[in-house]
């Protein structure tokens, strides 16, 4: 009787058993992995890094023009509209403000009317003695129209200075307003080049010492003048005198107590 031929054993190559135990330590480390991930997220444990930065609070960014420095730049305040966290809005009826993509956007919707934008949340609480206050403007056409800073500001009473600049004619002038008019302390004058040319942004500044003004264009002393009788408010904001364009104002920069 014929019987099958039996068949040979099976050869074990020592490449099969290392392959073999890779697996098997393989499946033993995705089991380790398992049950530390299912304790971690059971008992909330935080997985730590050693390279993780220190948090760090932001410097104040230096102005790009600054007249009369304090002696301490870490005293000067500043506002890049990267929010409305200090609730910039309107201070006059008619007038529409505007926080959008780091900027601050004011018109006025009211046909005669001129619009004044300030904040809420001030960036420093002037007190009417030593402070400087400048901000950068622009407009979103050329047109013939004032606009400007504004500072000495009270919105109890309604009192406040206007430095005022127009592109289109390279000209700038100082006002002073009260619920009862309108007095022109340095009438409308050319601004010696000191005024760059639409669409470039104009940097005004003033500085102003118990009721001695000095008013800067990108830089240059252009005017100043002496009240005596002077406000002594530090409210400060943006003017525009018409509905026929927007104001644009970028960083805002506040600084006091000066030596």
């Amino acid at each position: 009787m014929d019987h099958p031929a039996p068949k040979a054993a099976p050869k074990y190559r020592w490449i099969t058993r290392l392959a073999g135990g890779f697996l098997v330590l393989l499946w033993l480390g995705f089991c380790a992995f398992l049950v530390l991930a299912g304790y971690q997220i059971r008992y909330q444990i935080p997985v730590l890094s050693n390279s993780l930065p220190t948090p760090t609070a932001g410097p104040v960014p230096t102005p790009h023009i600054l007249v009369h420095a304090p002696p301490d730049i870490n005293s000067t305040v500043f506002e890049d509209f990267s929010s409305n966290q200090r609730e910039w809005g309107a201070a006059v009826p008619g007038s529409k403000v505007e926080v959008v993509d780091g900027k601050l956007i004011l018109q006025s919707n009211t046909s005669g009317y001129y619009a004044i934008a300030t904040n809420g949340q001030p960036l420093l609480v002037l007190n009417g003695g030593k402070y400087c206050v400048q901000a950068d403007f622009t407009v979103d056409h050329l047109a013939n129209a004032m606009y400007g800073l504004v500072f000495g500001f009270d919105r109890a009473t309604g009192t406040f200075y206007l430095f005022d600049i127009q592109s289109e004619t390279a000209t700038f002038s100082l006002l002073k307003h009260t619920p009862q008019k309108w007095e022109q302390l340095l009438p409308l004058s050319n601004s010696g080049g000191a005024l760059l040319p639409y669409p470039q942004a104009n940097t005004l500044s003033i500085y102003f010492d118990q009721g001695a003004m000095e008013l800067f264009i990108n830089g240059h002393l252009v005017g100043s003048f002496w009240d005596k009788e002077p406000f002594q408010f530090g409210g400060y904001g943006a003017y525009l005198e018409t509905t026929s364009l927007r104001l644009v104002v970028d960083n805002f920069f506040a600084y006091s107590d000066y030596k």
